[in-house]
């Protein structure tokens, strides 16, 4: 068993291994400009090493530059790129369903990491925009994982932006404006995925309960014209119906 159990890690280890060198390759081949991204593409499906620490500064992320044509040579899927500072520098697709990302990367291989997807269906102009991502455990910085570090107020407080490039070469801050520790069979009272709103009235109601249901939340500086919501999986609360968010404003 013991035997077994360890060709398992070593299968899983070599796995991860390849798909990191590949999504350095996609760093560079992206046009990504700034030299964390080889760091953060190699390092997005292990563990961090001791004493190694990786620094991408906000202005380093907004002149940050992608060949928008030879990643949809790689994958026609392709929507967008999502960083955050010093934690996610990845790729985002749009599809169909929510299901195939879940278990296949931006190459379209199979793999337990998976690849960021935006909320099936959404439109460019939508007020409120989900991207879903994987969350790998204890230990991992692949993925979404790294987002559970919000739930520190002090992390909270100073890693405040998100930048998003849509495919059309918009690039966007984003205010962190609120972390939310949310169950998915609580949709009757406040939905995360809602999109868009009838009216303004709806709109304003829908943020003042969001503000209420915040884990962690800042007052944005005004009301926000767009909204991204970055959502994981997190058993720890609410088990297997628990999601992990950060909505970005702006």
């Amino acid at each position: 068993m013991i035997a077994a159990s360890a060709v398992c890690v070593a299968a899983i280890l070599q796995r991860t291994e390849k798909e990191a060198v590949e999504y350095r390759k996609l760093a560079e081949i992206s046009g990504h400009s700034y030299e964390a991204s080889g760091f953060l593409a190699e390092n997005s499906f292990r563990e961090t090493e001791p004493g190694r620490e990786m620094h991408v500064e906000a202005e380093e992320a907004e002149n940050a530059s992608y060949d928008w044509d030879a990643l949809a040579e790689i994958n026609r899927d392709i929507i967008g790129w999502l960083c955050l500072p010093n934690l996610v520098d990845l790729p985002v697709v749009g599809a169909v369903d929510n299901r195939f990302y879940l278990s296949h990367d931006f190459m379209g291989k199979r793999s337990n990491s998976g690849c960021l997807f935006m909320d099936r269906d959404t439109e460019e102009g939508d007020f409120n925009r989900v991207i879903y991502g994987h969350n790998m455990g204890t230990g991992s910085d692949a993925m979404f994982s790294v987002l559970l570090r919000y739930e520190d107020a002090e992390y909270f407080n100073e890693n405040s932006v998100l930048f998003y490039t849509d495919r059309y070469e918009n690039m966007a801050a984003y205010e962190v404006i609120a972390v939310v520790k949310y169950n998915v069979d609580d949709v009757g009272e406040w939905d995360f995925r809602v999109r868009n709103h009838g009216n303004r009235k709806e709109c304003l109601a829908w943020m003042a309960q969001l503000k209420e249901m915040a884990f962690l939340y800042r007052e944005p500086e005004g009301f926000p014209e767009r909204l991204i919501t970055l959502a994981t999986c997190d058993r720890r609360v609410y088990g297997k119906d628990g999601r992990f968010l950060i909505i970005g404003g702006k």
